[in-house]
């Protein structure tokens, strides 16, 4: 269960502030009860026993209790990686970023190459204020999988809030290498593109995003603003179009940039 990553990338400044959310899930995440009857274990004699009844529970609607099972689990067995990310997940989807950080960094302990943990605690670290700590995360995380898109969409938004657009581009284009049918990184590339002044590039790659993701209203959005910046109105009023039937309640803003772009 892997509820990947959202940037909502109408431009490429103040990234940083869109980055406040968990990238991967590992494990499992808290499901309505739509009136289940979960049946939960009575003997617990073992770490594996109290994770098991962490995930029922988490399952049931009740993550304090899951976050009390897990505990125990750790408790029992420090080196019971999943448990610790586990924790991590709940902690973080309740809030308690300083706490999902701590747990995130004991999973680490026990696996230090784990990509998509170390990534996690970017994303956290990046929330809590630390991009220094934040981008060592994602270096490690990228040594330690090579083409982990995920880590290098995060870091290439980081780098390009830090003003070092080529490094940004060296890692848009490994997500697209990486994971050719993600439109996040066509778009990522697309309007780095356009802000160097590349709109021909910046149009084929937007392109390329709207096609893999037509559902999407930041794809049909963004390739409206860069058809009408290149003067292509007739097509930019049809993207508009298509961008409004997917989100009316953002059709203000969207006209407004229009606008400009048409300038």
């Amino acid at each position: 269960m892997i509820p990947y990553y959202r940037f909502i990338l109408w431009g490429l400044s103040g990234v940083l502030a869109l980055l406040g959310l968990v990238l991967v899930l590992f494990l499992f995440k808290p499901k309505s009860p739509n009136n289940a009857i979960v049946a939960l274990p009575q003997q617990l004699n073992s770490a594996m026993d109290f994770f098991s009844r962490a995930k029922l529970t988490l399952q049931a609607g009740d993550p304090k209790g899951a976050i009390a099972d897990l505990e125990e689990a750790t408790r029992r067995d420090p080196i019971l990686f999943p448990a610790w990310i586990s924790l991590a997940e709940i902690h973080s989807q309740m809030g308690n970023l300083a706490k999902a950080e701590a747990c995130y960094s004991k999973a680490i302990e026990v696996e230090p190459k784990s990509a998509p943990a170390l990534a996690n605690r970017a994303t956290l670290r990046l929330s809590l204020g630390r991009p220094d700590e934040a981008l060592l995360d994602l270096n490690q995380a990228i040594l330690a999988e090579p083409g982990f898109a995920l880590g290098h969409m995060t870091r290439g938004m980081l780098l390009l809030d830090r003003g070092k657009g080529d490094e940004a581009l060296a890692d848009f284009e490994a997500v697209i290498k990486a994971s050719p049918d993600l439109a996040d990184g066509y778009l990522a590339r697309g309007l780095l593109k356009k802000t160097k002044g590349d709109l021909e590039w910046a149009e084929k790659d937007i392109r390329k995003a709207a096609a893999i993701s037509p559902g999407d209203f930041t794809m049909q959005a963004n390739l409206a603003l860069i058809l009408a910046k290149r003067g292509k109105n007739a097509e930019a009023d049809l993207a508009l179009a298509d961008a409004i039937r997917l989100n009316p309640g953002g059709e203000k803003a969207l006209r407004a940039n229009l606008a400009k772009e048409k300038q």
